[in-house]
């Protein structure tokens, strides 16, 4: 007698396939160079199977970030600087993925993904002392991107300062407008 599983347990069982297979990927070659072809030769199965799931390779790595690391660091973290910090602590085993993986510019790629969920979180926290102005808005967009950069550079470089030292180094570039509404407290001056 065969017994199969159930039609759900096969499909989350393909996708962590699948996933598990890009990130094996993202071991040796960015995203930009790797093909859905080559991640469909690895794991054994066709396109239409692929296409049923993702729409294309960054929605595909999007799920495995958001499955393997942002759903946890999310709920974790209460504000921006958890969030950062629960991000550098996971990303720095997986560090070569994590470069790999944010190494694109395509809109839809993991990389704007990142610097959404830190904007949401800078304004989810600008906003329990203040409400936000569009510059803010703009501001945060523009210290998302930096933090992530700064992030990176740390990983790559495999820099021997903390965690918390890339934090305060963060904070020391955000704007002084709303550093103040997120710490109730004037930006501290240099000596």
């Amino acid at each position: 007698m065969e017994f199969l599983a159930p039609r759900g347990l096969k499909e989350m069982n393909m996708k962590k396939y699948v996933e598990a297979t890009l990130l094996d990927l993202l071991r040796v070659k960015s995203i930009d160079k790797i093909k859905v072809n080559e991640v469909i030769r690895v794991v054994g199965t066709c396109k239409s199977t692929f296409y049923k799931y993702y729409k294309d390779k960054y929605e595909l790595l999007i799920s495995c970030f958001r499955n393997n690391y942002y759903d946890e660091l999310i709920a974790k973290a209460s504000n921006w600087e958890e969030f950062v910090l629960n991000c550098i602590g996971a990303f720095e085993r997986i560090a070569g993925v994590v470069i790999n993986s944010f190494d694109s510019r395509d809109v839809n790629s993991v990389r704007f993904y990142h610097e959404k969920i830190i904007s949401e979180f800078l304004l989810k926290d600008i906003r329990k002392s203040s409400e936000t102005t569009t510059t803010d808005e703009f501001a945060v967009r523009v210290c998302s991107e930096t933090y992530t950069d700064i992030m990176l550079e740390w990983l790559e470089s495999r820099a021997t300062c903390s965690k918390e030292s890339v934090l305060e180094f963060m904070k020391t570039v955000m704007p002084h407008s709303f550093y103040s509404k997120i710490y109730a407290e004037p930006v501290p001056q240099e000596v």
